[in-house]
C-alpha cells in the first residue's frame, strides 16, 4: 500500500459523510489513530492492500462504533469500489485487531457456535 496520509483519509471520509464536515473530521481522527496503532502492532497487515480496501472496512466499523453508520453500499459507492471489498475489509479488521472493537468481539464470543451451518461470519454480520 502506498503511504496513506491524513489528507487522503479526510478526503475519503468527507465523501462518505458529505455535508457533515465536523463528523468527517472526527471520523478521520479516529481512523488515523487506529491506522497508527494497527501499523505499530502488525505492519504486515497493510501489505498488498490498497487504500480503498483499508479504509472501506475501517470507515464502516468506525461509523458503527460512533453511531454514524453508513451502509456498506454507500461507502463502496463513495470509494468507487464494491460492497464485497467493504465486507472483506471489515471482517479482516475484526479478525486482526479485535481490541479496537471489544463490543463486537464480546458479542461474537457470546454468540459464536462453531457448529453453526452459516459459519463464523454469520455472527459478525448479526452484530454489524
Amino acid at each position: 500500500m502506498r503511504r496513506l496520509g491524513v489528507v487522503d483519509v479526510l478526503n475519503y471520509s468527507s465523501k462518505i459523510w458529505k455535508g457533515q464536515e465536523h463528523l468527517a473530521e472526527m471520523v478521520t481522527t479516529e481512523t488515523v489513530r487506529i491506522l497508527r496503532k494497527a501499523h505499530e502492532k502488525e505492519p504486515t497487515f497493510f501489505q498488498d492492500k490498497n487504500k480503498k480496501w483499508v479504509l472501506g472496512g475501517l470507515f464502516y466499523l468506525i461509523g458503527r462504533k460512533m453511531n454514524v453508520t453508513k451502509t456498506q453500499k454507500h461507502i463502496a459507492r463513495c470509494l468507487n469500489t464494491n460492497g464485497t471489498t467493504i465486507r472483506n475489509s471489515y471482517l479482516e479488521w475484526l479478525r486482526h485487531f479485535p481490541e479496537f472493537w471489544p463490543e463486537a468481539t464480546t458479542h461474537l464470543e457470546e454468540k459464536f457456535d462453531e457448529k453453526s451451518p452459516l459459519g463464523p461470519h454469520s455472527r459478525v454480520d448479526k452484530f454489524l
